[in-house]
Order: C-alpha cells, then structure tokens, then sequence
C-alpha cells in the first residue's frame, strides 16, 4: 500500500490540534492514555487509503515506541511518525477492496 509521507504528516498534525482540544476540554488536561486509537480513528476519516483503524492504530503505537528510543530525535514528531507509518503500510498488502467481506459473497447466500 503506497501512501505518501507528506499526506500522512498533515494528517498527524491536524489530529494532534484535535486531539489537544479534547485532552484540554473533554478530560481536563489528562493525558490520553488511549491516544493512538483517537488519533487512528481521525487519520482513517482522513485517508480513505487506510481502511483499518487497527492497522493504523498499530503503527502509531509502534511509532510512538521507536521515537521514544529514538536518541537522535531532531525530526519533528509528526515528520518522524508519517515516515515510520508510510513505511509500515509498504509492507501491509493492500486490503482494502476485502474490508468488510465476511466471505458470503463468494460462498453464495444460497448454501
């Protein structure tokens, strides 16, 4: 699944003003514990590329657990989090044309 950097990036910063607002309003200045499921529901109304709020879930996680080991973190966070995402969905085939397919389609409804 090819998806670009740069769009992945807008949309990590777009969440983050978001997802900012409702840490500050909605739990009152508490982190998020739940963070990358907030951020992974955002990106996936943001790009239709990714149809697994899962996946994209998952490598947020993974992201946030490389840059925290990161020593050289110069990048800026979004930057490094849109590359390591970008290149996490290179090595997931493309699935999403079977999104939602329980397989009776294939099986026939008739048994």
């Amino acid at each position: 699944m090819d998806i670009e950097k740069g769009l992945i990036k807008e949309a990590l910063e777009e969440a983050a003003k978001h997802h900012h607002e409702y840490e500050s309003n909605i739990l009152g200045g508490t982190f998020d514990e739940a963070w990358a499921d907030w951020y992974g529901a955002f990106m996936i109304g943001r790009l239709s590329q990714l149809t697994k709020p899962s996946l994209i879930t998952q490598s947020l996680q993974m992201a946030a657990d490389m840059h925290e080991r990161d020593p050289n973190r110069e990048m800026p966070w979004s930057e490094f989090y849109a590359e390591y995402v970008r290149d996490y969905f290179q090595e997931v085939p493309d699935e999403s044309e079977d999104f939602g397919n329980t397989g009776s389609e294939e099986e026939g409804l008739d048994g």
